[in-house]
């Protein structure tokens, strides 16, 4: 399990790093590809953008070699909210953090539907009304589904999700 989380600031931008077992820090090689992916995004996309065999050569050789060294992740390029929250945003968040979207599934229609709908409605200045049932409803599911994926996130990080699994 996750020892600590260690968050930096800086000349660097803010990262964290994962600590774990008597505070080793987590080696890129060893973290789940939806963790790998935050620390080296900025060079897959160097891979597929570069059109000089140099620099993509570059990009692949710093690829293998960071694979055996201790990794930051940038968190605060890590999750785009895409200043709206919808299902299809809320299952990239899930997947960027290696939590299953299965429960949450049969409730997008109400995340896209009973919330961003309204919203949208309101934020453009149309009128929308609910009764007090009705919100009150709508406000215990969504604190439901809050309080689920926080159950998620913390029982991913007590069972070190973040860590490859031995194959």
């Amino acid at each position: 399990a996750i020892e600590r989380i260690e968050f930096l600031s800086g000349d660097r931008h803010d990262e964290f790093s994962f600590h774990w077992e008597r505070g080793r820090t987590a080696l890129l090689a060893q973290l789940q590809a939806c963790f790998a992916v935050l620390a080296i995004k900025k060079h897959i996309n160097d891979l597929v953008d570069v059109k000089k065999a140099r620099y993509t050569a570059e990009a692949l050789e710093f690829l293998i070699n960071s694979m055996q060294k201790p990794v930051r992740l940038q968190f605060k390029s890590a999750i785009d909210t895409e200043s709206n929250l919808k299902a299809d945003v809320f299952d990239n968040i899930a997947w960027t953090i290696g939590i299953s979207t299965k429960l949450y599934e049969s409730k997008y229609h109400l995340i896209d539907e009973s919330l961003l709908r309204r919203r949208n409605r309101i934020a453009h200045g149309q009128k929308e009304d609910i009764d007090i049932h009705g919100w009150t409803n709508l406000a215990d599911e969504v604190i439901g589904l809050l309080r689920q994926f926080k159950t998620d996130i913390e029982n991913a990080a007590s069972q070190s999700a973040y860590l490859r699994r031995a194959k």
